[in-house]
């Protein structure tokens, strides 16, 4: 294998956080968004540079892990995004949270806003850690997709479908 650390720490991130939030964002948008992708094309240039020119790969490894990290970092906001406009559209309307969720009106509205909360937090620790640490916030965008999903899990899209039937 190899014996740079930071090299490792691509492989790492490739096969754990990423893997896992980039799977699910293309199971929840049905698409592979393009500023994923580059951020991966371009680490994967830089690697393949690293690997052909010594003399600059501990520069390329480097650059390299933080196209990953932003990769990363930018799935799992499209993630969050996602989940939070499928919430808004949903629940937008008073009676859908009224009549199509399992869940009591207030704890379906102390739902949404744990989410928002999270959603607060992550933003936070992102501005905190612009320029120092992409990965930083990178799991709690993840969160915040996570919880705004279990609130959509709440909601019963049949009775949404005969709902606006009426």
């Amino acid at each position: 294998m190899t014996g740079n650390p930071d090299e490792m720490r691509i492989y790492e991130l490739l096969r754990g956080d990423f893997k896992r939030i980039y799977s699910e964002l293309v199971i929840a948008t049905g698409s592979k968004p393009y500023q994923v992708i580059f951020e991966l094309v371009d680490s994967f240039t830089h690697i393949a540079i690293a690997k052909t020119d010594p003399s600059v790969e501990n520069e390329n490894i480097n650059a390299s892990l933080k196209h990953v990290q932003r990769a990363t970092l930018d799935a799992s906001k499209l993630l969050w995004a996602h989940y939070k406009k499928e919430l808004n559209n949903i629940a937008s309307n008073d009676e859908i949270i009224r009549y199509c969720t399992s869940y009591h009106e207030d704890e379906f509205i102390k739902k949404c806003r744990y989410a928002d909360k999270i959603s607060r937090d992550a933003r936070i620790v992102e501005e905190e850690n612009v320029g120092m640490n992409s990965s930083a916030s990178v799991n709690h965008y993840y969160n915040a997709a996570i919880a705004y999903r279990s609130a959509i899990d709440k909601i019963d899209q049949k009775k949404v479908k005969h709902f606006k039937i009426f």
